[in-house]
């Protein structure tokens, strides 16, 4: 199988910050807004890195770019609400090679959340310091 790429990237889309892995992985619940999709169940995923200003997740449906969120991460003893927009989705290979956190987790996603938002920022940067 060839590289996989998505055409067209806006290069202020680009990740800002180095990733950082989170220890414990979070489950997450994922929100379309505005979306026919908005009375089905969330979709759901796993946190598996985090920066200041995004997050990179195992999710089970692919999200189509761009698309606004709202996520809903579950940590040990708090749970954090974002909001983003999916800048990115790909199918993850389906070789052993990759983790999933589940079977049914076969897309992997990037959200960049609302960084003009000051609430978001303080959330973004409390889930940083406890994950990782």
């Amino acid at each position: 199988m060839g590289l996989i790429y998505q055409k067209n990237v806006d290069l202020s889309e680009k990740r800002r910050d180095v990733r950082q892995l989170v220890h414990k992985r979070c489950s997450v619940s994922i929100k379309i807004v505005n979306s026919p999709r908005d009375t089905e169940t969330p979709i759901e995923g796993s946190l598996m890195d985090i920066t200041f200003h995004g997050l990179g997740l195992c999710v089970s449906a692919n999200i189509a770019p761009p698309k606004e969120v709202v996520v809903e991460v579950q940590g040990d003893s708090e749970v954090w609400i974002v909001q983003g927009t999916i800048v990115w989705c790909h199918p993850l290979p389906l070789s052993g090679r990759v983790i999933k956190p589940n079977a049914q987790m076969l897309w992997r996603a990037g959200i960049k959340v609302k960084s003009d938002d000051e609430n978001c920022k303080k959330i973004m940067e409390a889930m940083v310091k406890a994950l990782t």
